[in-house]
Parts: C-alpha cells; sequence; structure tokens
C-alpha cells in the first residue's frame, strides 16, 4: 500500500512537471521501458532495492545503464533514488504510464481469439467498441490468441468484457439443456 501512495504522488509530480515542458510522450515512452526492465530483470530489481549502496553510487549506475534516456528521465530517477525511493521506481514508471493514458484518453483493449485476427477484423472490432467510448478515445490493442475458444473472439476493454466466442454459446446451450425437462420420444 505504501509503494502504491508513493509511486502514485512521483508519478503526478513527474506528470505535473512535463506538462510545462512538452515532453510527456518521450518520457512515456521511456516509462515504459523502464518498466519492462524493472519487471522483467530480476538483477536490475535487486540493485534497486539494494540497502548497501549509497544514493550517489545508485544515481550514477543509473545515468550509465539508462545513458540515451532524456535529461528529465535522468533527473527524475536521481530525485527518487536520493530520497531513498528507489525501488518503487517500477511502481512510479507504472503509475505514470496509466495517468498518461487516463490523460491522454487511451484504452488498452485485448482481443482474445482462437486464431489470429487480421488487421481488418481488429479494426473492424475496435469500431463497434469505440461506438460507446467518447469520440476523441484512442484504443490500443492486444490480440492474444487461445485455441480452446473454437471460434469468435472476447473484448475485454478495461474492466468492461464482451464474449462473442463459440465456446460460450456453446456452454448456454448446454446449460438451457441441462435446465429444461424434456421428454424423450421412444
Amino acid at each position: 500500500m505504501a509503494h502504491y501512495r508513493v509511486a502514485k504522488r512521483y508519478a503526478k509530480g513527474m506528470m505535473d512537471f512535463l506538462a510545462q515542458t512538452g515532453k510527456e510522450d518521450v518520457v512515456m515512452n521511456e516509462m515504459k521501458q523502464l518498466q519492462e526492465l524493472t519487471s522483467a530483470n530480476r538483477e536490475f530489481k535487486t540493485f534497486l532495492a539494494s540497502p548497501v549502496l549509497d544514493y550517489k553510487k545508485k544515481t550514477q549506475i543509473l545515468r550509465n545503464i539508462l545513458e540515451p534516456f532524456s535529461e528529465e528521465t535522468k533527473t527524475f530517477l536521481a530525485l527518487i533514488t536520493r530520497q531513498g525511493r528507489s525501488e518503487a521506481i517500477g511502481d512510479i514508471a507504472s503509475e505514470f504510464i496509466k495517468l498518461y493514458k487516463k490523460n491522454h484518453k487511451i484504452k488498452n483493449a485485448v482481443i482474445t481469439s482462437a486464431t489470429p485476427l487480421s488487421d481488418d477484423q481488429i479494426k473492424a472490432i475496435v469500431e463497434k467498441a469505440k461506438a460507446s467510448l467518447p469520440a476523441d478515445t484512442k484504443i490500443e490493442v492486444e490480440n492474444k490468441i487461445n485455441p480452446a475458444l473454437i471460434g469468435g473472439f472476447i473484448l475485454r476493454l478495461d474492466d468492461q468484457q464482451f464474449d462473442a466466442s463459440i465456446k460460450t454459446k456453446l456452454n448456454q446451450i448446454k446449460k438451457e439443456f441441462d435446465s429444461k425437462h424434456y421428454i424423450p420420444k421412444i
């Protein structure tokens, strides 16, 4: 819980600062890279949480590792490290991404289908979903494959789900047959 509040505060502070500089998009891409790095690399996460290294050494190592990053991001990470919050960098990056998407009206959509969908199919599904959203909303789509669905798709847009899979329809028909008492003709 404490990490969540810390991450949210730092992310909001960074977003407020970037609103004045106009470099939100650049820092957003860097935060995505930083989030991927912290979630994929256990050694990097251990380095960030290490109490053995002082903040000056951690800051120098971070600057060397993240050398191509913008000066805003490197300064921000140095501030976090100096204040003893380096173990929360991954969480801060995640919160920054959430805040950026909220401010720019970007929604995440996951389309799960039995087979890979074509770009036209994905576009048609997204257009139908956009009908229920504000006009200026952007949707980032991820297509996952689950052969167990047999056919159709499941669209998950934030906390809403639309299930148009054949597996679900077959299960509904099965429940209907199980609940009805049919008299067999012999």
